[in-house]
């Protein structure tokens, strides 16, 4: 299923609303992890790997709260600095951070202040538990004008011949999964790590007054129907 019913929406650069100053977050404490040799995550502590082929994303996590669904207790963001680990196209981030569920809520293209898209019209949550190491890929997808995938390597910001600046630039969405790459491997202790498991979020607050965009679809936890609307497929669902 493809994931860009919304897509002439995002074409003419439509931004929701901001949140409310009040309703607006703060940032939760986090400790960059640069080890001399293989990690082991601390018991009672929990981490957060996070691999991607943005060139300098910026990358926000929000905590979820117990009030209401989309109730949060605070963000962090993952800088386009300070990197585990770069090798090619790919970069690992690795922070200790307050365990909890977390939505993947924002992400940079071209790393500039104004240029922030939001997962605010589909979404994921996955939960970071102590004594492991959580692992994330995010990053930027462009799709052209029938929603397809374009292969342009966003380490380069490039323009892919027979596609138009339109193509390129109109239509983006943000990619979410498990890391790709084997460069983790290399750097935290076998058994330290622990995929993520995602749970499909249908919207989000657009708490920066972002682009409003969404996750693509992911295999075996949520598509998107001809509306727009999230199709949970996990089992048992």
């Amino acid at each position: 299923m493809k994931s860009w019913a919304i897509l002439p929406a995002l074409a003419l650069g439509i931004v929701s609303h901001a949140v409310p100053a009040q309703d607006r977050l703060e940032e939760l404490s986090m400790e960059r992890i640069s080890p001399r040799g293989l990690f082991v995550p601390e018991a009672g502590k929990a981490y957060l790997l996070v691999e991607s082929r943005n060139r300098r994303p910026l990358i926000t996590f929000v905590r979820a709260g117990s009030a209401t669904p989309f109730a949060a207790s605070g963000y962090i963001e993952i800088p386009r600095e300070n990197r585990l680990a770069n090798e090619g196209d790919v970069s690992l981030w690795l922070y200790e951070i307050p365990a909890g569920e977390y939505f993947v809520s924002n992400i940079t293209w071209l790393y500039t202040p104004n240029d922030i898209d939001c997962a605010c019209m589909g979404s994921v949550s996955f939960a970071v538990e102590p004594g492991t190491v959580t692992a994330v890929r995010v990053e930027t997808a462009v799709l052209d004008r029938n929603g397809d995938t374009v292969a342009i390597g966003n380490r380069l910001n490039e323009v892919p011949r027979g596609r138009s600046e339109t193509d390129h630039f109109a239509f983006r969405a943000i990619e979410v999964g498990h890391p790709t790459s084997d460069l983790w491997r290399t750097k935290i202790a076998a058994g330290g790590v622990t995929m993520a498991q995602f749970t499909p979020v249908a919207d989000l607050p657009n708490w920066r007054a972002a682009i409003p965009t969404r996750v693509t679809a992911m295999d075996g936890v949520f598509g998107y129907d001809a509306q727009g609307g999230q199709i949970d497929l996990r089992a048992g669902r």
